[in-house]
């Protein structure tokens, strides 16, 4: 919907129902493909594929060592 702000201007707000479980499905889709890793962990003489996005958002150790 529109919404005309206190100077004229128009603003616009939306709204995404499901957008939880989309962006659920949208990284595991990702993931699976592969092409956007950009580091991999390796550990025990394994590596693993991941994505600096998110190991920063789930480690504030991890953040500071990718920044």
């Amino acid at each position: 919907f529109k919404v005309m702000g206190s100077s004229g201007q128009q603003l616009y707000s939306l709204s995404w129902g499901d957008f939880g479980s989309s962006l659920t499905s949208a990284i595991q889709l990702l993931r699976g493909d592969g092409d956007l890793v950009d580091v991999t962990l390796a550990a025990g003489g394994r590596s693993f594929p991941a994505h600096k996005i998110v190991l920063s958002a789930a480690s504030p150790f991890l953040l500071d060592i990718l920044k």
